[in-house]
């Protein structure tokens, strides 16, 4: 589930070209926890 998570999180980055807060809003999660979730699974998008 982490995996398919994590995925749907670079996707989201990828598709809004690193604007978290619109990723965040297409993800329906805050930007807050966009963030949360960029940390908690390592994400540095830019190299994703």
């Amino acid at each position: 589930m982490a995996a398919l998570e994590r995925e749907q999180v670079v996707l989201a980055m990828k598709r809004c070209r690193g604007v978290k807060a619109q990723a965040a809003e297409a993800l329906g999660v805050s930007r807050p926890t966009l963030d949360r979730k960029l940390a908690e699974y390592g994400i540095d998008w830019l190299a994703e």
